[in-house]
Protein backbone atom coordinates (compact mmCIF):
# COMPACT_ATOMS: atom_id res chain seq x y z
CA UNK A 1 0.00 0.00 0.00
CA UNK A 2 1.32 3.43 -0.89
CA UNK A 3 1.91 5.75 2.07
CA UNK A 4 0.48 8.65 0.06
CA UNK A 5 -2.80 6.78 -0.14
CA UNK A 6 -3.11 6.67 3.65
CA UNK A 7 -2.86 10.46 3.80
CA UNK A 8 -5.92 11.02 1.63
CA UNK A 9 -9.01 12.06 3.56
CA UNK A 10 -11.19 9.77 1.43
CA UNK A 11 -9.15 6.71 2.43
CA UNK A 12 -9.11 7.65 6.11
CA UNK A 13 -12.87 8.24 6.08
CA UNK A 14 -13.40 4.86 4.42
CA UNK A 15 -11.26 3.00 6.99
CA UNK A 16 -12.76 4.79 9.98
CA UNK A 17 -16.18 3.87 8.71
CA UNK A 18 -15.27 0.33 9.77
CA UNK A 19 -13.03 1.21 12.72
CA UNK A 20 -13.46 4.74 14.13
CA UNK A 21 -10.35 4.38 16.32
CA UNK A 22 -8.08 3.28 13.48
CA UNK A 23 -4.54 4.70 13.67
CA UNK A 24 -2.34 5.24 10.63
CA UNK A 25 1.40 4.47 11.00
CA UNK A 26 4.11 6.96 10.14
CA UNK A 27 5.78 6.77 6.73
CA UNK A 28 9.01 5.41 8.26
CA UNK A 29 7.00 2.57 9.81
CA UNK A 30 5.58 1.70 6.40
CA UNK A 31 9.08 1.67 4.93
CA UNK A 32 10.44 -0.59 7.69
CA UNK A 33 7.50 -2.97 7.38
CA UNK A 34 8.04 -3.31 3.64
CA UNK A 35 11.75 -3.94 4.10
CA UNK A 36 11.16 -6.52 6.84
CA UNK A 37 8.60 -8.38 4.72
CA UNK A 38 11.03 -8.45 1.79
CA UNK A 39 13.87 -9.81 3.94
CA UNK A 40 11.65 -12.44 5.56
CA UNK A 41 10.39 -13.63 2.18
CA UNK A 42 13.94 -13.79 0.85
CA UNK A 43 15.18 -15.80 3.85
CA UNK A 44 12.28 -18.23 3.50
CA UNK A 45 12.98 -18.66 -0.22
CA UNK A 46 16.70 -19.22 0.34
CA UNK A 47 15.93 -21.87 2.95
CA UNK A 48 13.62 -23.67 0.54
CA UNK A 49 16.26 -23.47 -2.19
CA UNK A 50 18.99 -24.88 0.08
CA UNK A 51 16.70 -27.70 1.17
CA UNK A 52 15.81 -28.55 -2.41
CA UNK A 53 19.45 -28.61 -3.51
CA UNK A 54 20.24 -30.91 -0.58
CA UNK A 55 17.37 -33.23 -1.53
CA UNK A 56 18.66 -33.49 -5.09
CA UNK A 57 22.21 -34.06 -3.89
CA UNK A 58 23.57 -31.04 -5.73
CA UNK A 59 22.09 -32.10 -9.06
CA UNK A 60 20.26 -29.73 -11.39
CA UNK A 61 16.86 -28.79 -9.98
CA UNK A 62 16.43 -25.06 -10.67
CA UNK A 63 15.49 -23.16 -13.79
CA UNK A 64 16.17 -19.46 -14.34
CA UNK A 65 14.69 -16.99 -16.79
CA UNK A 66 16.17 -13.60 -17.61
CA UNK A 67 14.18 -10.77 -19.14
CA UNK A 68 15.57 -7.31 -19.87
CA UNK A 69 13.89 -4.31 -21.45
CA UNK A 70 14.54 -0.61 -22.00
CA UNK A 71 12.16 2.21 -21.12
CA UNK A 72 11.55 4.06 -24.38
CA UNK A 73 11.22 7.43 -22.62
CA UNK A 74 13.96 7.37 -19.97
CA UNK A 75 16.21 4.79 -21.73
CA UNK A 76 16.61 3.04 -18.38
CA UNK A 77 17.33 -0.69 -18.61
CA UNK A 78 15.42 -2.99 -16.27
CA UNK A 79 16.17 -6.62 -15.52
CA UNK A 80 14.07 -9.37 -13.96
CA UNK A 81 15.09 -12.92 -13.03
CA UNK A 82 12.52 -15.65 -12.39
CA UNK A 83 13.33 -18.92 -10.64
CA UNK A 84 11.41 -22.15 -11.21
CA UNK A 85 11.97 -25.00 -8.77
CA UNK A 86 10.51 -28.37 -7.86
CA UNK A 87 8.34 -28.50 -4.75
CA UNK A 88 7.10 -31.45 -2.74
CA UNK A 89 7.43 -34.26 -5.28
CA UNK A 90 4.65 -36.70 -4.38
CA UNK A 91 3.54 -40.02 -5.70
CA UNK A 92 0.00 -40.84 -6.73
CA UNK A 93 -1.10 -44.13 -5.11
CA UNK A 94 -3.01 -45.04 -8.24
CA UNK A 95 -0.09 -44.41 -10.58
CA UNK A 96 3.40 -45.80 -10.92
CA UNK A 97 4.82 -42.46 -12.06
CA UNK A 98 5.84 -39.74 -9.64
CA UNK A 99 4.16 -36.35 -9.93
CA UNK A 100 6.39 -33.30 -10.14
CA UNK A 101 5.16 -29.89 -9.01
CA UNK A 102 6.85 -26.68 -10.09
CA UNK A 103 6.79 -23.22 -8.58
CA UNK A 104 7.96 -20.01 -10.25
CA UNK A 105 8.76 -16.82 -8.37
CA UNK A 106 10.48 -13.53 -9.06
CA UNK A 107 13.84 -13.47 -7.30
CA UNK A 108 15.35 -10.28 -8.73
CA UNK A 109 13.86 -7.14 -10.24
CA UNK A 110 15.79 -3.90 -10.45
CA UNK A 111 17.45 -1.34 -12.68
CA UNK A 112 20.36 -2.85 -14.59
CA UNK A 113 23.40 -1.48 -12.71
CA UNK A 114 25.70 -1.04 -15.72
CA UNK A 115 25.54 1.92 -18.08
CA UNK A 116 25.75 -0.24 -21.22
CA UNK A 117 23.63 -3.32 -21.87
CA UNK A 118 26.40 -5.47 -23.34
CA UNK A 119 27.24 -9.16 -23.10
CA UNK A 120 30.23 -8.75 -20.73
CA UNK A 121 28.27 -6.43 -18.44
CA UNK A 122 25.35 -8.86 -18.32
CA UNK A 123 27.74 -11.73 -17.54
CA UNK A 124 29.35 -9.78 -14.71
CA UNK A 125 26.02 -8.73 -13.20
CA UNK A 126 24.38 -12.15 -13.50
CA UNK A 127 27.35 -14.21 -12.27
CA UNK A 128 28.71 -11.91 -9.57
CA UNK A 129 25.50 -10.32 -8.33
CA UNK A 130 22.33 -12.32 -9.05
CA UNK A 131 23.73 -15.82 -8.48
CA UNK A 132 25.78 -14.80 -5.44
CA UNK A 133 23.06 -12.71 -3.78
CA UNK A 134 20.49 -15.49 -4.20
CA UNK A 135 22.97 -18.25 -3.25
CA UNK A 136 22.36 -20.21 -6.44
CA UNK A 137 24.92 -22.85 -7.38
CA UNK A 138 25.55 -23.21 -11.10
CA UNK A 139 25.54 -27.01 -10.71
CA UNK A 140 21.97 -26.81 -9.42
CA UNK A 141 20.78 -24.88 -12.49
CA UNK A 142 19.14 -27.10 -15.09
CA UNK A 143 18.66 -24.34 -17.65
CA UNK A 144 18.65 -20.59 -18.22
CA UNK A 145 16.28 -19.01 -20.73
CA UNK A 146 17.04 -15.38 -21.61
CA UNK A 147 14.76 -13.31 -23.79
CA UNK A 148 15.29 -13.06 -27.51
CA UNK A 149 17.79 -10.18 -27.37
CA UNK A 150 21.27 -11.09 -28.59
CA UNK A 151 23.05 -9.32 -25.71
CA UNK A 152 21.33 -11.51 -23.10
CA UNK A 153 22.32 -14.65 -24.99
CA UNK A 154 25.87 -13.37 -25.37
CA UNK A 155 26.20 -12.50 -21.69
CA UNK A 156 24.97 -15.82 -20.32
CA UNK A 157 27.09 -18.00 -22.60
CA UNK A 158 30.14 -16.20 -21.22
CA UNK A 159 29.54 -17.89 -17.85
CA UNK A 160 31.44 -21.21 -18.16
CA UNK A 161 29.37 -23.24 -15.69
CA UNK A 162 26.03 -22.56 -17.41
CA UNK A 163 27.18 -22.06 -21.00
CA UNK A 164 25.71 -25.37 -22.16
CA UNK A 165 22.43 -24.73 -20.33
CA UNK A 166 21.45 -21.48 -22.08
CA UNK A 167 18.48 -21.58 -24.42
CA UNK A 168 15.96 -19.05 -25.72
CA UNK A 169 12.52 -19.21 -24.15
CA UNK A 170 9.82 -20.90 -26.18
CA UNK A 171 7.78 -17.76 -26.84
CA UNK A 172 10.78 -15.94 -28.28
CA UNK A 173 11.62 -18.98 -30.39
CA UNK A 174 8.11 -18.83 -31.83
CA UNK A 175 8.43 -15.12 -32.49
CA UNK A 176 10.67 -15.41 -35.54
CA UNK A 177 8.55 -18.04 -37.35
CA UNK A 178 5.45 -15.92 -36.77
CA UNK A 179 7.16 -12.83 -38.17
CA UNK A 180 8.31 -14.82 -41.19
CA UNK A 181 4.83 -16.24 -41.74
CA UNK A 182 3.17 -12.80 -41.84
CA UNK A 183 5.90 -11.34 -44.04
CA UNK A 184 7.50 -8.98 -41.50
CA UNK A 185 10.87 -10.73 -41.31
CA UNK A 186 13.46 -11.81 -43.84
CA UNK A 187 15.28 -9.94 -46.58
CA UNK A 188 12.58 -11.02 -49.03
CA UNK A 189 9.05 -11.08 -47.67
CA UNK A 190 7.55 -14.56 -47.79
CA UNK A 191 4.03 -13.20 -47.47
CA UNK A 192 3.82 -9.82 -49.24
CA UNK A 193 0.02 -9.76 -49.18
CA UNK A 194 -0.13 -10.05 -45.39
CA UNK A 195 2.69 -7.55 -45.02
CA UNK A 196 0.86 -5.02 -47.20
CA UNK A 197 -2.37 -5.56 -45.28
CA UNK A 198 -0.66 -5.03 -41.93
CA UNK A 199 0.90 -1.82 -43.25
CA UNK A 200 -2.53 -0.52 -44.19
CA UNK A 201 -3.86 -1.28 -40.72
CA UNK A 202 -0.86 0.46 -39.17
CA UNK A 203 -1.28 3.51 -41.43
CA UNK A 204 -4.86 3.91 -40.21
CA UNK A 205 -3.64 3.89 -36.60
CA UNK A 206 -0.85 6.36 -37.34
CA UNK A 207 -3.37 8.64 -39.05
CA UNK A 208 -5.44 8.72 -35.85
CA UNK A 209 -2.33 9.99 -34.03
CA UNK A 210 -1.37 12.55 -36.69
CA UNK A 211 -4.85 13.88 -37.50
CA UNK A 212 -6.83 14.37 -34.30
CA UNK A 213 -10.02 15.04 -36.25
CA UNK A 214 -9.90 11.53 -37.71
CA UNK A 215 -9.58 9.94 -34.26
CA UNK A 216 -12.44 12.06 -32.93
CA UNK A 217 -14.66 11.02 -35.83
CA UNK A 218 -14.02 7.35 -35.05
CA UNK A 219 -15.06 7.93 -31.43
CA UNK A 220 -18.13 9.89 -32.53
CA UNK A 221 -19.15 6.95 -34.73
CA UNK A 222 -18.97 4.65 -31.70
CA UNK A 223 -21.00 7.06 -29.60
CA UNK A 224 -23.61 7.32 -32.35
CA UNK A 225 -23.85 3.52 -32.35
CA UNK A 226 -24.74 3.57 -28.64
CA UNK A 227 -21.38 2.57 -27.18
CA UNK A 228 -21.00 3.91 -23.60
CA UNK A 229 -18.23 6.43 -22.99
CA UNK A 230 -16.29 4.04 -20.76
CA UNK A 231 -16.33 1.32 -23.45
CA UNK A 232 -15.08 3.40 -26.37
CA UNK A 233 -12.23 1.71 -28.22
CA UNK A 234 -9.10 3.44 -29.46
CA UNK A 235 -6.97 2.30 -32.36
CA UNK A 236 -4.03 0.20 -31.20
CA UNK A 237 -0.41 0.98 -31.95
CA UNK A 238 1.88 -1.97 -32.50
CA UNK A 239 5.48 -3.13 -32.65
CA UNK A 240 7.08 -5.35 -35.27
CA UNK A 241 8.31 -7.84 -32.66
CA UNK A 242 5.00 -8.28 -30.84
CA UNK A 243 2.67 -10.43 -32.91
CA UNK A 244 0.10 -10.46 -30.11
CA UNK A 245 -0.14 -6.71 -30.44
CA UNK A 246 -0.37 -7.07 -34.22
CA UNK A 247 -3.39 -9.30 -33.75
CA UNK A 248 -4.95 -6.85 -31.30
CA UNK A 249 -4.47 -3.98 -33.74
CA UNK A 250 -6.10 -5.83 -36.66
CA UNK A 251 -8.90 -7.13 -34.44
CA UNK A 252 -9.69 -3.63 -33.12
CA UNK A 253 -9.61 -2.16 -36.62
CA UNK A 254 -12.06 -4.81 -37.84
CA UNK A 255 -14.44 -4.11 -34.96
CA UNK A 256 -14.31 -0.36 -35.66
CA UNK A 257 -14.38 -0.64 -39.45
CA UNK A 258 -17.93 0.71 -39.72
CA UNK A 259 -16.65 3.87 -38.04
CA UNK A 260 -13.21 3.95 -39.64
CA UNK A 261 -14.38 3.82 -43.28
CA UNK A 262 -16.63 6.93 -43.23
CA UNK A 263 -14.14 8.82 -41.04
CA UNK A 264 -11.32 7.97 -43.45
CA UNK A 265 -13.41 9.01 -46.45
CA UNK A 266 -14.23 12.31 -44.75
CA UNK A 267 -10.57 12.94 -43.97
CA UNK A 268 -9.52 12.16 -47.54
CA UNK A 269 -12.18 14.50 -48.92
CA UNK A 270 -11.14 17.36 -46.64
CA UNK A 271 -7.49 16.74 -47.36
CA UNK A 272 -8.19 16.62 -51.10
CA UNK A 273 -9.93 19.99 -50.88
CA UNK A 274 -6.95 21.46 -49.05
CA UNK A 275 -4.59 20.12 -51.69
CA UNK A 276 -6.79 21.57 -54.44
CA UNK A 277 -6.70 24.97 -52.77
CA UNK A 278 -2.92 24.82 -52.41
CA UNK A 279 -2.56 23.77 -56.04
CA UNK A 280 -4.83 26.62 -57.18
CA UNK A 281 -2.82 29.18 -55.21
CA UNK A 282 0.40 27.88 -56.75
CA UNK A 283 -1.04 28.08 -60.28
CA UNK A 284 -2.18 31.67 -59.72
CA UNK A 285 1.27 32.57 -58.39
CA UNK A 286 2.94 31.07 -61.46
CA UNK A 287 0.62 32.95 -63.83
CA UNK A 288 1.23 36.25 -62.04
CA UNK A 289 4.95 35.61 -62.10
CA UNK A 290 4.92 34.94 -65.85
CA UNK A 291 2.90 38.10 -66.49
CA UNK A 292 5.23 40.12 -64.31
CA UNK A 293 8.25 38.75 -66.17
CA UNK A 294 6.75 39.72 -69.52
CA UNK A 295 6.02 43.25 -68.32
CA UNK A 296 9.41 43.73 -66.63
CA UNK A 297 12.02 41.24 -67.87
CA UNK A 298 14.77 42.92 -65.84
CA UNK A 299 13.33 42.26 -62.39
CA UNK A 300 15.55 40.99 -59.61
CA UNK A 301 15.80 37.29 -58.91
CA UNK A 302 14.20 37.50 -55.47
CA UNK A 303 11.15 35.76 -56.91
CA UNK A 304 13.28 32.70 -57.47
CA UNK A 305 13.96 32.65 -53.74
CA UNK A 306 10.27 33.05 -52.97
CA UNK A 307 9.34 30.20 -55.31
CA UNK A 308 12.32 27.79 -55.19
CA UNK A 309 10.46 25.22 -57.30
CA UNK A 310 10.35 27.51 -60.31
CA UNK A 311 13.87 26.88 -61.52
CA UNK A 312 12.80 27.05 -65.16
CA UNK A 313 12.38 30.81 -64.88
CA UNK A 314 15.50 32.91 -65.25
CA UNK A 315 15.58 36.55 -64.32
CA UNK A 316 18.30 38.98 -65.19
CA UNK A 317 19.43 41.43 -62.55
CA UNK A 318 18.67 45.07 -63.11
CA UNK A 319 21.73 46.68 -64.68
Amino acid sequence: MSYNMTQKIEFRTYVRGYEPKAAFPHSSTFARLGKCIFLLQKDERLQRTDLLIAQFGGKACLGLQLDMWTDSETHTVYAAVTQTMCIDPTEDPGSTAAQLFLQSELIDFDVFPETAKTGPNIRKWFAEDVLVRNKILCLAVSGVTPDGAADGQCGLVLIPDIREKVDTCLLHQLQRPVLYSIGLAGETSKNPDAKQLLRKHNRVVMLSRQALAFGKDVKKAQTAAGVPEKNLLTLETTAATRWGNQYKQVSTNCVLRSGIDPSLEKYQQNNRNNKDQTRLILIVAIVLLILFQESDPYCCDCFADTFPGLDQFRFAKRS
